[in-house]
């Protein structure tokens, strides 16, 4: 890059060639493209300056840049936007500028010192502490208000540090460095004591920021102060009371309760203010959402009419549910009054909301609100309805819902069985009668057979009879119900139920085979013993459907039974990969102590993820020998199994792993591999040094 083709493009008179000139001293160097670059911080337009600040930043941490910057700092530059810019790209040097800042305070003047306060709070850097401490007792109020905003700025990353920096300067005889460092302490969410809060409500100037205090403190006695400043004269401190009782309500039950009483003995022109700003449309959305969080404090029902409205206005949704939450059982009847009316997206909110204030102890109206929206065309409703009912539904509901277990879309009918289940289980006798009505073919015989599921056995006067009647469902014509009769029948402890369940490894649909399966591994005798396994390993040792192989593998490791083993054992060597990954996660799961030998024949397999598999197993086993084959897999050809076996045994350590693994990095070359053994030795030695420290020494006989 030649220089003068800089010094041109700055003298132009379009700022968009000053722009481009700018950003060709990006990689400059030398004294004179740093005076280029100064001139382009200093530049008229703001787009030039800009990008001459991020030349600047891109230079961080060169000494010439960093010198520069500072020296505009000093006595005798008057160009606002070239130090604004210095301030910005300092912030941006880091370290380097703390440190350079401090050496050269003692030769600032005011302006320069204030300027670099707000570069040190732009540094992010907890040193920079030290140096704005100094400059808070400046004898220049300008620099020393300047510096506590700039350890606020700090503050997010050394909280601990700079809070009582800020909490010390509370007590500073000027006023607005009071209010700089409250409103740094409010900024950064640190709560002051309620005693020091009263005093800082003393004095005018300190109020608004002094209650936002208050709220984030929210201790219970402060309610009556901040809905009476609701009504304050002065509109900033109206505002704040507002903003500070929204935090305060949030805060704590506790805060809560105490704001709904406070709320209760005000006049009711608040209240009313309140109710209203909820209620109607406005210029600013932060007030009307800060007054219907409010409003969920009146325990009104009029609250509540305002509150349920506004679940139909998207931007409110959220302040809407929050305040009938508040409200409880005073917004029961507005709710259902909202279900009532139907229509709009709201309509499930409305439901949901019900659904969880209700009191379940007696919930006749909230159920005959909810019933008939079953049938409503949008599916969140409906299921807001079932998912309401599973809490709600009494013995009314029980037919309705079960009636959307026949529902076009899967999540419906997943939700239908749930409440279905949820509503037998609270009206045992309803229900026990559905089911001994219904036919294994009939309309009723989803519910019927969900419900057999959902309740201890017997439903029907006797275990035998509820597997005679699941087991005729197995040959139901529709799906659903041939599906859902498996996962009843997993849960009868009946070996009859074994045979019934393992007639429907036929069926002609393959989700019927998959839950055959997991019915299979699930089920369990009366004596504990697992009747389905067997017909899960020989269905193993056949083969003959993968998916269904899959299915079953899955299953044996669920069931976590030993007699795995021997079937598992050949199929982790030899045969399809996914298979064999599958057949290594079951075995770690079986409780046999010959699972080890196994897993370990897996790394044996030609395939790489199955060998990854089986070490990831492994890991899990602190023994000696599981660490021995991690640190055999160091030499796998596969370098991905390397790079695994490192990360493994960089976390399950033991002895001699560090010299293993420095030992594997001296004639390692693939780069990936590398960065894992570096990464598992650091993990090893940084263990190694806290426990030196934590280890008492030995005690020496004498």
């Amino acid at each position: 890059m030649i220089l003068s083709e800089v010094v041109a493009g700055l003298a132009s008179p379009d700022p968009e060639e000053r722009r481009r000139a700018t950003a060709m001293l990006s990689g400059s160097s030398g004294e004179r493209a740093v005076r280029l670059l100064l001139q382009a911080l200093g530049d008229s337009d703001w787009r030039v300056r800009k990008e001459a600040t991020g030349v600047a930043v891109s230079r961080a941490p060169v000494a010439e840049v960093l010198r520069a910057l500072v020296e505009t700092f000093y006595p005798g530059e008057d160009n606002v936007g070239l130090r604004n810019a210095a301030v910005e790209a300092l912030g941006e040097f880091g370290g380097p500028a703390v440190d350079a800042l401090s050496v050269a305070l003692g030769d600032l003047d005011a302006d320069g010192r204030k300027l670099a306060a707000e570069a040190l709070g732009r540094t992010g850097e907890v040193a920079a502490l030290l140096v704005l401490r100094t400059l808070m007792g400046d004898e220049d109020p300008n620099v020393s208000a300047a510096a506590i905003e700039a350890v606020a700025a700090l503050g997010p990353t050394c909280v601990d540090d700079a809070a009582p920096l800020l909490t010390a300067r509370l007590d500073a005889a000027d006023s607005f460095h009071r209010l700089t460092a409250l409103n740094g302490l409010n900024q950064l969410g640190v709560v002051l004591s309620w005693d020091r809060i009263q005093r800082l409500l003393e004095d005018p100037i300190l109020e608004p920021a002094a209650l936002t205090a208050a709220g984030l403190a929210a201790p219970p006695e402060a309610a009556p102060m901040l809905v009476r400043a609701l009504s304050h004269a002065r509109r900033p401190v109206r505002a704040a009371a507002q903003m500070a009782l929204v935090d305060f309500v949030r805060a704590s039950e506790s805060a809560l309760l105490a704001a709904k009483r406070a709320l209760a003995e005000v006049p009711e022109a608040i209240r009313e203010h309140l109710l209203s700003v909820a209620a109607e449309p406005s210029d600013s959305l932060s007030d009307r959402r800060a007054a219907l969080v409010l409003v969920g404090a009146l325990q009104t029902e009029q609250a509540a009419e305002v509150a349920a409205d506004a679940l139909s206005d998207e931007q409110m949704a959220d302040e809407a549910e929050e305040a009938l939450v508040n409200l409880g059982l005073v917004a029961r009847g507005p709710l259902i009054a909202r279900i009532r009316r139907g229509g709009g997206s709201e309509t499930a909110a409305a439901i949901d909301l019900l659904g969880r204030l209700a009191d379940p102890s007696c919930p006749q109206l909230a159920v005959s609100a909810i019933l008939p929206t079953l049938t409503d065309a949008s599916p969140d409703v409906v299921e807001a309805a079932l998912i309401a009912l599973a809490r709600l539904g009494d013995d009314s509901a029980l037919r309705p819902a079960a009636r959307r277990l026949h529902s076009d879309v899967a999540r419906i009918r997943r939700v239908a069985a749930t409440a279905v289940a949820a509503i037998a289980r609270r009206n045992p006798d309803s229900a026990r009668e559905l089911v001994r009505r219904a036919t294994a073919h009939g309309s009723d015989a989803l519910a019927a057979v969900v419900i057999t599921g959902a309740l201890p056995p017997p439903v029907r006067p006797t275990v035998d009879e509820d597997v005679r009647f699941l087991s005729d469902a197995l040959s139901a014509d529709s799906t659903l119900v041939r599906r859902a009769a498996l996962d009843a029948l997993a849960g009868l402890r009946s070996t009859l139920a074994a045979d019934a369940v393992a007639f429907a490894l036929t069926d002609e649909e393959l989700e019927v085979r998959r839950a055959a399966v997991r019915a299979l591994g699930a089920m369990r005798a009366a004596d504990g013993s697992a009747p389905g396994i067997e017909y899960l390993l020989e269905l193993i040792r056949r083969g003959a459907d993968d998916d269904l192989v899959v299915s079953s593998i899955k299953a044996l490791g669920a069931a976590r039974d030993p007699r795995a083993l021997d079937v598992l054992q050949p199929l982790v060597r030899r045969g399809d990969p996914r298979i064999a990954v599958h057949a290594v996660e079951a075995l770690a799961r079986i409780d046999d102590p010959r699972r080890l030998e196994v897993l370990s024949e897996a790394l044996t397999n030609s395939d790489v993820e199955v060998v990854k598999a089986a070490l990831q197993t492994l890991v899990d086993d602190a023994g000696a020998g599981a660490r021995q084959k991690l640190v055999d897999c160091l030499e796998h050809a596969a370098w991905d199994v390397r790079r695994l076996a490192a990360d493994l045994l960089g976390r399950v350590g033991g002895h001699g792993a560090m010299a293993q693994l420095r030992t594997r990095l001296k004639v390692e070359r693939e780069p990936l591999v590398r960065e894992a053994l570096q990464r598992a030795l650091i993990t090893l030695e940084s263990a190694d040094v806290v426990l030196r420290r934590t280890t008492p020494p030995p005690i020496r006989e004498r």
